[in-house]
């Protein structure tokens, strides 16, 4: 082995570079841990730091870090899709692993150039990303941190054309400080908070040490007293704004609902089964006629409701009619049952039948009354995109067929005032449904889930923390019925209530009544009339952003270019 001066140099070289992948590796698991099964939601307000302290000074080594970072937060985050299958779990990670790289870079260049004015571009301290004078940067230190936050926003808005699941601002369910702020901008403008945090923390980290340093390296440029007003400066930006959050957002003070509504949550804990026998099709069967007539002979309620795909069957087909009819007649209850739903939308003359993943309401008598169509359905999990590409991947992941996307945001009403509101799956993640069937006139928004794909991970408990979103963006109460964990009522202010457990466990099988509040005129809040508008003008921010460092990027080429070309 060749261990001459040039390979000591490079092991020396080297190692800085691995020590860098490790932080930035520690960094994504820190930020992974605000969410289940940790919660530990405070570490979300500093998990970017290590990463911003290693990366930022990188110039050429960003986009690794910020990958390394996206893989391991995503990885470690959504441990749970291994259960699904482990490819899924790689090839989301890696999607999302290029959101936080991006942002990164871009965040780099911002650094920058906020930094620096342009005439100080080409002097020498600008080979040192942490050696600019501190009176041309006081002044700039809290717009450096506003932009980031923004920019971390608009890719988030990026994040959302997938699955915004576990936006960092989730991590805040839990906060009843914050979470007001959601029926404001939505998620996004607690993310922004957070970012902002983040970024004047390492603002202050990177401020003080050069205040304090003694070898001579920051000599001229930093001071103790210059480096205080910057550790200062934003640090008190973001406590203001949280406050300030927290004071100005708007609590509802709701009057005692008008009316209840009586709903039994079933909650079958049937393991997820993708080619199911008879023998595991009987016993489905058996569970939930068995907990249905339980409840109803117990509690009376005004309506069950059976999770997502309860049975692995249609419940409209030809096998299942005499075992419907035979719930019917005994309970004389309503039912809202999810189900894979075979039927002809268009002419039916035409003859052919498509396949949607259905909540259908059927009343006391057993004839279906309202349906809603799940709309946004999972990507290789209820389709298979380019599927007629790519016919060898259809037959791997082993659906039969794609079934069909639904086109109308459905309002059901139901007894004395109530009008429905469905999420089906993983919909109560994607905030644009809830927020439609609101301004349709929905005042109690319905959750039907199959978690039981994830088995006994912390996938439902991060899926229910979107659920609390949901009611609070909306200001409307939501039941979650799970096929196996996580059932409960969620208050307009976010407030979980009877989650139903076991003895020890959330993965139970039982069933059991909500007295759901129903209010006849709730107010519509900001985030409900308007949307997304903050994330989207975080968007907006962010290519404007880009724009100005492409342009910084050009003017210090011309400039260079200039100097090459004067005559001596």
């Amino acid at each position: 082995m060749n261990t001459g001066p040039l390979n000591q140099i490079d092991h020396v070289l080297r190692a800085p570079q691995i020590c860098r992948v490790a932080v930035a590796a520690a960094s994504g698991l820190l930020s992974s841990l605000a969410f289940a099964p940790a919660e530990w939601s405070w570490i979300a307000w500093v998990g970017l730091v290590p990463l911003l302290v290693v990366a930022l000074p990188a110039r050429r080594a960003a986009w690794r870090l910020g990958l390394v970072f996206g893989m391991v937060g995503s990885m470690s985050g959504m441990a749970w899709l291994r259960e699904v299958q482990w490819p899924a779990l790689f090839g989301v990670a890696l999607v999302y692993a290029w959101i936080p790289a991006c942002w990164l870079k871009l965040a780099q260049q911002i650094w920058l150039n906020v930094r620096l004015s342009p005439a100080e571009d080409l002097k020498p301290q600008t080979d040192s990303l942490t050696r600019v004078h501190p009176r041309s940067f006081r002044g700039r230190s809290c717009l450096l941190a506003v932009a980031l936050a923004l920019c971390w926003c608009g890719s988030e808005l990026v994040r959302g054309w997938l699955a915004p699941w576990n936006n960092i601002g989730v991590s805040q369910w839990q906060n009843g400080w914050l979470l007001p702020l959601a029926r404001v901008t939505g998620v996004s403008g607690i993310s922004f908070l957070i970012v902002l945090t983040n970024v004047a923390v390492y603002i202050a980290f990177v401020s003080w040490f050069a205040g304090r340093d003694t070898t001579g390296r920051f000599a001229g440029y930093w001071q103790l007293a210059d480096a205080k007003r910057l550790v200062f400066s934003p640090l008190l930006l973001a406590a203001l704004l949280i406050v300030l959050a927290g004071l100005l957002a708007p609590r509802y003070d709701l009057p005692a609902p008008e009316s209840t509504v009586r709903i039994a949550a079933v909650q079958g804990n049937i393991p997820q089964i993708r080619r199911f026998s008879k023998a595991q099709l009987a016993e489905a069967m058996a569970v939930y006629d068995e907990l249905t007539l339980d409840i109803v002979a117990r509690e009376k309620p005004d309506l069950v409701v059976w999770p997502e795909t309860a049975l692995p069957v249609t419940l409209r087909g030809h096998n299942l009619r005499g075992y419907m009819a035979e719930i019917f007649e005994q309970t004389e209850t309503p039912l809202l049952a999810g189900t894979i739903d075979r039927r002809q939308p268009y002419d039916p003359a035409e003859g052919e039948e498509f396949d949607y993943n259905s909540a259908l309401l059927y009343d006391g008598g057993g004839n279906v009354v309202n349906w809603y169509d799940k709309m946004h359905l999972v990507p290789f999990g209820e389709y298979v995109p380019l599927d007629r590409y790519l016919p060898f991947l259809v037959e791997w992941i082993g659906m039969g067929r794609n079934l069909t996307p639904g086109t109308e945001y459905t309002v059901m009403p139901f007894g004395d005032g109530a009008r429905f509101g469905i999420n089906i799956c993983y919909e109560d993640v994607f905030p644009e449904i809830s927020r439609h069937v609101v301004l349709r006139g929905a005042n109690v928004l319905i959750v039907i889930t199959n978690d039981a794909w994830f088995g006994k991970t912390s996938g439902s408990r991060q899926h229910l923390a979107h659920s609390v979103l949901r009611a609070v963006e909306s200001c409307r109460p939501l039941l979650r019925n799970g096929n196996n964990t996580d059932s409960c009522l969620i208050l307009p202010d976010g407030r979980v209530e009877a989650l139903l457990y076991g003895s020890d466990t959330r993965f139970v099988r039982a069933a059991r009544v909500y007295d759901v509040p129903v209010w006849g005129q709730l107010p519509l809040t900001f985030y409900t009339r308007h949307g997304d508008w903050f994330e989207l003008t975080a968007g907006v921010a962010t290519i404007l952003l880009v724009l100005w460092c492409l342009y910084r990027f050009l003017f210090r080429r011309q400039r260079l270019s200039e100097m090459v070309q004067r005559p001596e």
